[in-house]
């Protein structure tokens, strides 16, 4: 629904572009369908943050191929900059995630918990609108 109309002919997006929208939910939906397969075994997704998670080393690099190959197939590009890649510990969509727990980034916390303690009825309820 991003096509436009000039005197030069019709025109349409190659690419999903920025700011419209439903940009997000269409794009969370085509990651959905290209490694949905997988999700919650080896692979999470949430818009163009990817984690995959494996038992071991070799799984992990066969489903570090698998990923990588269908985000190929579909045209899709990687920035090995942005990615960490066979770690055991990884900040993720702001939560720390090993093999052992899942917790709040200490970051996150850290803003909770530097708040000065409440001591009026107005103060309490405003801590709640921050936090909530």
């Amino acid at each position: 629904k991003t096509a436009f109309i000039t005197q030069d002919g019709l025109w349409e997006f190659n690419v999903l572009p920025q700011g419209i929208m439903n940009g997000p939910p269409t794009f969370q939906r085509i990651m959905h369908n290209l490694l949905g397969y997988g999700r919650w075994d080896y692979v999470l997704v949430y818009l163009d943050d990817i984690l995959i998670f494996s038992t071991n080393f070799a799984e992990h690099i066969q489903h570090l191929n698998e990923i990588l190959s269908v985000l190929d197939k579909a045209n899709f590009q990687v920035n090995p900059d942005k990615c960490s890649i066979a770690v055991r510990e990884i900040d993720f969509l702001s939560h720390t995630i090993n093999g052992q727990f899942i917790k709040p980034n200490g970051e996150k916390i850290k803003a909770i918990t530097d708040l000065p303690a409440p001591t009026t009825l107005k103060e309490a309820n405003e801590f709640l609108g921050k936090i909530n």
